[in-house]
């Protein structure tokens, strides 16, 4: 099956800390249910560049690089294969409203737009990546300072779980959910 939207997430950014499940329960899809990793939620603030998006096959004329920031927590659902690790995105932040009304046409998120803006420096001892959201008066941000060359994460370690989940899933009804792949 051929995917209706596919683009590169470039200059990723992930914060994650623990969450209490209760605060979770009323975002929880139909047919999934948390996942944990050793006995504990978790949710992420991620940042990352959205880069070259193709629709149904067709490239993008319009909006191909931009900022977005998404707050998501982590669960699974059974399906006919198996165990499929998924996420749920609560709120996702695009700067362009068009972005956002296509987004939530298309998958029932939950997107708003605000003014954005990101750097990234490059020392070659250090990369400095942040993102930058306004709500209100203030200036919101995610800010990293780390290695130049990523490193892969340790198998089962928490940065290991919080990637290797590949679905996402949107409650659509209080008895249907929609899963995509992402």
């Amino acid at each position: 099956m051929k995917s209706l939207l596919t683009a590169d997430w470039t200059n990723l950014l992930v914060a994650t800390f623990e969450a209490d499940k209760k605060l979770l329960r009323e975002y929880i899809p139909y047919k999934t249910e948390l996942n944990e990793w050793n006995g504990n939620y978790y949710m992420s603030l991620l940042g990352f560049m959205f880069s070259r998006p193709v629709i149904a096959g067709i490239p993008s004329p319009f909006y191909r690089c931009f900022e977005e920031i998404n707050l998501r927590f982590y669960v699974r659902h059974k399906s006919r294969y198996g165990w499929r690790n998924g996420v749920v995105f609560i709120k996702e932040i695009t700067p362009y409203k068009l972005v956002g009304l296509v987004a939530k046409w298309l998958y029932r998120e939950n997107f708003i737009s605000l003014p954005m803006k990101h750097s990234f420096t490059n020392t070659g001892n250090e990369k400095k990546t942040a993102y930058h959201w306004h709500t209100g008066h203030d200036w919101n941000y995610l800010e990293l300072v780390t290695k130049p060359n990523p490193a892969e994460p340790a198998h089962y370690s928490l940065e290991s779980f919080t990637r290797d989940h590949y679905y996402a899933y949107t409650r659509q009804t209080a008895d249907k959910s929609r899963e995509f792949e992402i």
